[in-house]
């Protein structure tokens, strides 16, 4: 949805539902980036989450999914391509092997896609500085606190390493 949005982004304006499901994409995506990040450093150390987060993610990106083959009216390469990103997550999570884990990193050829988004918002709101002032800010806030999660999260490894040492 968010490479459809973004190739079409100067031909109308954006829809509210679908700029809202940009951002549950956004959301997704980064939720994954990070989740897939841990993994693979902590294994299943830091990052465990709940079955019910993990499909309410696959989910999203289910959706997405659909929306893009809706979107194209046909089976594209990018299609295959996220189609696969997803299969490999799965089962990344699914099996419980060391090797199998390192399939998650295939997430992160979706990464394109968040700037995509930072694209598509500050096209849509460039026309209303106060708005583009608050999501600037949030933008920055969001990323405070993810660098800030991810480096809490190093640092509960190398503790934890000690300890069981």
């Amino acid at each position: 949805m968010i490479n459809y949005s973004y190739k079409k982004r100067g031909e109308y304006n954006e829809t509210l539902p679908r700029t809202i499901f940009c951002l549950f994409m956004f959301v997704d995506l980064t939720a994954f980036f990070f989740l897939s990040f841990m993994n693979i450093c902590f294994d299943t150390l830091v990052s465990d989450p709940p079955d019910w987060i993990l499909t309410l993610l696959f989910g999203i990106m289910g959706i997405d999914l659909l929306a893009e083959l809706f979107l194209s009216k046909r089976l594209t390469l990018r299609f295959i391509l996220y189609l696969t990103i997803m299969i490999l997550l799965i089962l990344s999570w699914a099996i419980d092997n060391n090797y199998v884990l390192y399939l998650s990193a295939s997430v992160f050829l979706r990464f394109p896609e968040v700037t995509k988004y930072n694209e598509i918002m500050k096209a849509k709101l460039r026309p209303f500085p106060i708005l583009y002032k608050v999501y600037t800010f949030l933008k920055i806030f969001y990323v405070i606190i993810v660098i800030g999660h991810v480096l809490g999260c190093i640092f509960y490894a190398i503790d934890n390493n000690l300890i069981n040492a």
